[in-house]
């Protein structure tokens, strides 16, 4: 027997299954479609389809894979190689809402595992799972409706949040990305103003250290400053900001190296997740071990957003790529007693929960950028700024530079309107190797973003860099200089995502 109570507030209907058979562990919700004619959107951040319809997309957030499309040959050898090609429904945020051309939205406030499904022509169907021991399984439908896309999404981030104004100092110029250490991290500031680029910042990933593995070039998981790969760093932060406005930024995800003394601090607090025998739960990364750290503690959250703090903020990097979110394992043991199939899909909240506290404890709030690629419903509270994740570096349209674009609609549908992209891309395998005309269609794309950022890729050294030619140089520039032009239009957009 299934009770269902139907109820209607702030322009807003919510249907609640108040009592079921504990012998559920399946629910079909079916809303009417009108077929063929009926386009359908969200579902996340969905990079190869903007349009759902005809197809059916699982509720389960993962890596999204190196091709994203079973007809490559690409995907076809990451299949082979490691099953990590994979398909058009993977993504790194997913989230069980969809908004209808009939303008209305419709959202379930469940987190377990499931599908959307538009397969049918007379209705779209949306199956949620339960999960062990779950309290909200199998949670509530959300309807809401509107003239206009415009007021629609304005009901919907008024349901899932928005996010804080992006501060003014982003539109001074390009966010580059460089790397090897101190000297070198001044040389390419030096190299790009000579040639006359409009500079903000620059993001240093491997302020911590780096490793080498097949994949290619790693950062070391223990997330405080190296002074070895990064000597006077502590003074240059500060030298930079004061006389040229020149801002740093860093590296940061949920997971510690066993290696370092993070992890082995974490360990010995019990600050990490465990498996079923109750030891830490160690994942292999790609040739590194990690424990990840159990944020679902109330403990270990406050340990590491104070991490956040001191490594982060008081050091004085004014942003970071707050990496990760996704890989949580459904068999890990978790300090709340939730089950990781219910967690899962939470995780990347928690984690962007723990990065905004910490900006906001600081007082840094619409001053700091942390941006995100896993997200979840509830990452809309937190998150400050998304970017697209991993693409290869090519033109594709699974994952390559089209990708992004349609990542960034559908995640906008979703109720999440700040995203950027890795200019470049920023996987390069089984020959797939980054060209000058691929670099430059990015930077092009990314002056009509809310933020502008390179990045080197995976594999520096094989791939064409912004800082390869003088002719790139220039043209970066150049999309810089558009992208300061355009910063009042792009703010004013901008204004339907904030708060």
């Amino acid at each position: 027997m299934v009770t269902v109570l139907i109820t209607d507030a702030g322009g807003l209907t919510y249907i609640t299954v108040t009592q079921a058979s504990s012998n559920f562990n399946r629910f079909w919700f079916r809303i009417m479609s009108t077929g063929s004619d009926e386009h359908v959107y969200g579902g996340g951040e969905q990079f190869s389809y903007f349009d759902l319809n005809g197809r059916n997309y699982p509720l389960w957030l993962q890596e999204q894979g190196v091709g994203r499309n079973k007809s490559t040959y690409t995907t076809f050898l990451a299949d082979q190689d490691s099953g990590s090609g994979g398909d058009y429904y993977s993504t790194y945020w997913v989230q069980p809402t969809f908004v209808s051309s009939r303008k209305y939205f419709a959202h379930f406030t469940s987190s377990t595992n499931g599908q959307l499904d538009f397969r049918n022509d007379g209705f779209h169907e949306v199956e949620i799972w339960n999960a062990p021991d779950s309290e909200i399984f199998p949670g509530q439908l959300v309807i809401g409706t509107a003239t206009t896309f415009p007021d629609l999404l304005t009901k919907l981030t008024g349901l899932l949040g928005r996010q804080p104004k992006l501060p003014d100092w982003l539109y001074n110029g390009v966010i580059l990305g460089v790397q090897g250490g101190t000297e070198a991290m001044l040389g390419y500031l030096e190299q790009a103003q000579n040639e006359g680029m409009k500079v903000a910042g620059l993001w240093i990933q491997d302020y911590a250290g780096r490793i080498t593995t097949s994949f290619g070039r790693r950062l070391f998981w223990n997330w405080q400053w190296d002074p070895e790969q990064y000597p006077d760093l502590d003074t240059e932060i500060i030298r930079l900001k004061e006389e040229e406005n020149i801002r740093l930024f860093a590296y940061m995800n949920p997971n510690l190296n066993r290696e370092g003394n993070m992890f082995v601090e974490a360990e010995d607090l019990g600050y990490l997740i465990r498996n079923s025998s109750g030891q830490t739960y160690l994942i292999d990364y790609g040739e590194f071990f990690c424990g990840i750290v159990d944020l679902t503690s109330p403990e270990a959250f406050d340990w590491y957003k104070a991490k956040i703090k001191t490594n982060m903020i008081e050091f004085g990097f004014d942003g970071w790529m707050a990496d990760f979110g996704e890989y949580l394992p459904p068999d890990a043991v978790f300090d709340n007693g939730v089950s990781g199939e219910e967690m899962h899909n939470l995780w990347p909240v928690l984690w962007a929960k723990a990065n905004r506290e910490a900006v906001e404890e600081a007082g840094r709030l619409g001053d700091i950028v942390f941006w995100m690629r896993a997200g979840f419903t509830g990452s809309q509270n937190y998150s400050v700024m998304t970017w697209s994740g991993d693409q290869l570096v090519d033109f594709s349209t699974a994952d390559g530079l089209a990708s992004v674009i349609t990542g960034t609609l559908s995640l906008g549908m979703s109720g999440y309107g700040l995203n950027h992209f890795d200019i470049g891309g920023y996987t390069s395998l089984y020959g797939v190797i980054r060209t000058e005309e691929l670099l430059l269609r990015y930077a092009e794309l990314a002056a009509f973003t809310p933020m502008m950022r390179s990045h080197e890729g995976n594999r520096p050294d094989e791939n064409w860099q912004y800082y390869s030619s003088v002719h790139s140089m220039k043209m970066l520039g150049r999309a810089t200089e558009i992208y300061i032009l355009m910063r009042n239009y792009t703010q004013s957009v901008l204004e339907r995502c904030i708060h």
